[in-house]
């Protein structure tokens, strides 16, 4: 059994393993994704925002919109850049996701902002901060961040899938236009709006990642079991997602929720790869 002081010595090695192959720069997402063992991401960006600097958020696009001012640059910035600190100390690649989740064309049309390239923006923003960092920015990877157009924890709120696709593919041919090395839907609830969000990122040709908020007995927030959702995907759209990950939930909720019969299987061990 793994012990505390264990897992900080493991993640103090990763510093010697990953220096191994700094002689030999990783130019491509997919290539990194394949033939690495460890990607950071970062996290909490909005909550950070809202909780730690107090920052108030565009009532439409919310952190999408602070790009234009001078203080939220400063605020965004300085996020970002502690979480890319840690990944240039430990020569780890790290991925980075645009604050573009509710920046979705509906919500930019009626903003504030409508006469903006928000996404275009944001992508922008954030390869600005990838040039800070001239001996890392090879393993700095920039994605186009999007998710359910509701109440990510209201699954009622989800839309149909057909629906879904039709509101989603606007943000994601926006996304095709910028140079993001992925796509990345966070905080989904439930199966539907799963299913049409992936369709549209498909038909981009940017390599895509679906990322679910779960319940403790190994569903969606919808009640469709882990392995059933990631069947379904990956049998009826091409190309199908890069991977699955979970997020806005606790670790131990996912342990809990991996340890239900029905996701014990080796499609979800495969495709199931982080949080």
């Amino acid at each position: 059994m793994l012990t505390l002081s264990d897992d900080v010595n493991n993640i103090k090695n990763l510093k010697g393993e990953f220096m191994k192959d700094n002689s030999e720069p990783q130019n491509s997402f997919l290539n990194t994704f394949n033939n690495t063992s460890f990607l950071l991401t970062e996290g909490a960006i909005i909550e950070r925002l809202k909780r730690e600097f107090c920052i108030p958020l565009d009532k439409d696009i919310l952190p999408a919109g602070l790009i234009y001012d001078e203080k939220g640059i400063e605020v965004l910035s300085l996020i970002y850049k502690q979480y890319i600190d840690i990944a240039d100390f430990y020569n780890i690649p790290i991925m980075l996701m645009a604050p573009t989740r509710r920046a979705t064309v509906e919500r930019i049309n009626r903003s504030i902002y409508h006469d903006k390239s928000v996404i275009k923006d944001c992508v922008e923003f954030l390869e600005d901060l990838r040039e800070n960092y001239p001996s890392h920015k090879n393993k700095i990877f920039i994605g186009g961040l999007m998710g359910c157009k509701g109440d990510a924890y209201n699954p009622n709120e989800a839309l149909e899938t057909s629906e879904a696709y039709e509101f989603h593919k606007l943000q994601a041919e926006l996304f095709k236009q910028t140079n993001v090395d992925f796509l990345f839907a966070g905080v989904l609830p439930a199966k539907s709006e799963a299913i049409g969000i992936a369709k549209a990122m498909s038909e981009t040709g940017i390599p895509y990642i679906l990322s679910f908020v779960i319940r403790k007995s190994g569903s969606l927030l919808d009640g469709t079991i882990i392995n059933d959702i990631i069947e379904e995907i990956d049998n009826t759209i091409t190309p199908k997602p890069l991977c699955y990950m979970v997020n806005c939930v606790h670790p131990i909720a996912l342990q809990e929720a991996l340890s239900n019969p029905l996701n014990k299987t080796a499609l979800v061990r495969e495709r199931l790869i982080g949080i």
